[in-house]
């Protein structure tokens, strides 16, 4: 199971969204590095039933601010410099509250490494089959060390996701 040290939090994190007035499918943006913090915000942002928009917290400006255009959300999530989580109102636009829809877990962008970056939308029902898939493929005893970054797909899936599930100690590489 998860760890007894961090198991509440991610409800408490919820709630903190839950008054803030986040609404069932509503995109959040989180912008972190691998970090326990960051765990804590997705998952509470899952908790909240709303989609989880994950931003690599190294790129320039530029795309930084066009992810953040692109992703139209009303709350930024971005780790400090003490390495927790603040929550930012991002500017209101008519379309943040089109297209929700609960059953959408992220949207990650590419590395837009043929042009443009573009965003992917993944559901829960997509992470779980692939779950169900890797089960059969997958060692279910030790420990999993995450190199690769959650904004990732391959990073969020194979690096936290499927040992969660599997309950396997993750460890975060910094």
């Amino acid at each position: 199971g998860m760890d007894s040290a961090i198991s509440g939090r991610p409800c408490d994190f919820s709630k903190k969204l839950f008054a803030l007035g986040v609404f069932p499918g509503e995109r959040v943006i989180l912008i972190t590095r691998n970090r326990i913090q960051g765990v804590i915000a997705l998952l509470g942002i899952w908790f909240a039933n709303a989609t989880a928009v994950l931003i690599d917290p190294n790129l320039t400006k530029s795309i930084l601010e066009k992810q953040i255009k692109t992703a139209d959300a009303r709350f930024i999530l971005l780790e400090n410099e003490q390495q927790s989580i603040e929550i930012k109102n991002n500017i209101i636009s008519e379309t943040q509250q089109k297209d929700c829809d609960e059953n959408i877990a992220t949207l990650i962008f590419t590395s837009g490494t043929t042009g443009d970056y573009k965003a992917v939308v993944l559901r829960h029902d997509q992470y779980i089959y692939l779950t169900q898939f890797y089960n059969t493929l997958s060692e279910q005893t030790g420990c999993c060390l995450t190199v690769l970054p959650l904004f990732h797909v391959a990073g969020l899936f194979c690096g936290f996701l499927q040992p969660l599930l599997l309950g396997v100690r993750i460890v975060f590489f910094r």
